[in-house]
């Protein structure tokens, strides 16, 4: 299996998981929006040079939205709430180093 392929498969992993944890309602508006809906970014993408990709697609990183306006009330700026953001990413942090100790 080639590395895209391996990454296209913990993707489709990720989201399940985001999926069924929340049992397909809209994280932000309450709405049960079943697959139909998709994962949004609580750390923007845009931040996986400051936070890392371990941080950004981790599945606590993740909500689960029925809408990018959704999407968008979801995220936590790093501009406007640097602190929450540090804080968001040091709780991420932390649950992979227990992720790593149960391995």
């Amino acid at each position: 299996m080639s590395h895209a392929e391996r990454l296209h498969n913990q993707i489709e992993e990720t989201k399940l998981a985001v999926y069924l944890r929340v049992g397909g309602t809209c994280q932000a508006c309450g709405k049960q929006v079943g697959p139909a809906g998709h994962c949004g970014h609580v750390i923007p993408q845009s931040q996986i040079d400051r936070f890392g990709p371990e941080v950004i697609h981790h599945p606590l990183n993740m909500k689960w939205v029925c809408s990018l306006k959704c999407n968008h009330a979801i995220e936590i700026s790093c501009k406007g709430h640097p602190v929450a953001a540090n804080a968001h990413a040091d709780m991420i942090r932390a649950e992979i180093l227990l992720e790593e100790g149960v391995r």
